[in-house]
C-alpha cells in the first residue's frame, strides 16, 4: 500500500464497521503514517458533521445528536463519554476551547464515532463514501500544505 491509500483503507473499513478488517489494517499501519491518518479521520469528521447539521448547527441541535449517540454507543466499551463528545463536535463549530481538556485519544474516539454513526445512518453517506474520502482526503492534504 502506498502512504495515500493505507489511511483511507483503514479509515473506510472503520467507517463501515469492518471489525475484522479495521484490526488487520490498523496493526500494518506503519507509524510514519498515523499523522496522515489522524488528519484523514479529522478531515472526514468535518465534512460529515457539516452534512449532518446541514439545516443548522446550535446548541441544542448538538445536545440532540449526543443524546442519539448517547444511546447508539449505550452498550459500547469503553463507555461513551458525551461530555467529551459535546466537546468535539462544539469544537469543530468554533467553540475551540471545548478542546482544553479532552485528550487526543478521546478526540479520536469521538471523531470515530460521529463518523461511523453518520455513515451508518445518512443512506446518501454509505453509498457514496468513496467520494467522502475523496474529499477528506483533499481537506487533509490543504492542512498538510498549509502546516508546511
Amino acid at each position: 500500500m502506498t502512504a495515500s491509500t493505507a489511511p483511507r483503507k483503514l479509515l473506510r473499513a472503520f467507517a463501515l464497521r469492518d471489525t475484522e478488517t479495521t484490526h488487520a489494517l490498523n496493526e500494518e499501519l506503519p507509524e510514519s503514517q498515523r499523522d496522515e491518518y489522524f488528519d484523514l479521520v479529522a478531515a472526514l469528521f468535518a465534512i460529515l458533521l457539516e452534512r449532518r447539521f446541514a439545516n443548522g448547527v446550535s446548541r441544542d441541535a448538538i445536545a440532540s445528536f449526543v443524546k442519539e449517540m448517547r444511546y447508539d454507543y449505550r452498550n459500547a466499551q469503553p463507555p461513551f463519554n458525551s461530555l467529551a463528545a459535546e466537546g468535539v463536535i462544539r469544537a469543530a463549530f468554533g467553540d475551540d476551547h471545548m478542546l482544553a481538556d479532552i485528550p487526543n485519544a478521546e478526540v479520536l474516539s469521538v471523531q470515530h464515532q460521529v463518523i461511523t454513526k453518520v455513515v451508518a445512518q445518512d443512506t446518501d453517506v454509505s453509498a457514496s463514501l468513496d467520494r467522502f474520502l475523496d474529499e477528506a482526503e483533499s481537506t487533509a492534504a490543504s492542512w498538510r500544505a498549509e502546516d508546511a
